[in-house]
C-alpha cells in the first residue's frame, strides 16, 4: 500500500525517542483529565529541553534550521536500540513528580 509505505518512511525520519514517548503519552492520556494531559505535555516539553539524554530535540533543530541538511543523527538511530526501561522511568517520573507548574494550566476550570 502506497499510503502505508509513505507513512513508514515519514515515521522513520523522526526521532525514535520522540516516537516512543509520543506513543506512550497517548496511552497514558487515556487515564488523565484534560488538565493532567496539559500538565504532562508541559512537563515532557521541559524535560526534553533540559535532559541531555533527550538531546534529539536539539539534533532536530540543528539538522532542520541550523545546518539545513535535513539529516539528523538521532541517538539512538532506531527504535530497536532504545533503552525502553530508562524512557519508561522518565515518563513515570514525569507523571508522578512534575517539576513544571505552568500557571496557564492551573488557573482554569477544565471540567466545564
Amino acid at each position: 500500500n502506497d499510503w502505508a509505505t509513505q507513512l513508514r518512511q515519514e515515521m522513520q525520519s523522526h526521532s525514535p525517542t520522540a516516537l516512543w514517548i509520543t506513543l506512550e503519552v497517548l496511552r497514558a492520556a487515556r487515564r488523565l483529565t484534560l488538565k493532567g494531559c496539559l500538565q504532562l505535555d508541559a512537563e515532557l516539553a521541559h524535560r526534553h529541553m533540559t535532559n541531555p539524554a533527550l538531546a534529539d530535540f536539539y539534533e532536530g533543530v540543528r539538522a532542520k534550521l541550523v545546518t539545513k541538511t535535513g539529516q539528523p543523527k538521532w541517538s539512538p538511530a532506531n527504535l530497536l536500540d532504545l533503552d525502553v526501561s530508562a524512557l519508561n522511568g522518565l515518563l513515570q517520573d514525569a507523571l508522578r513528580h512534575p517539576q513544571v507548574q505552568p500557571p496557564w494550566i492551573f488557573d482554569r476550570d477544565y471540567e466545564q
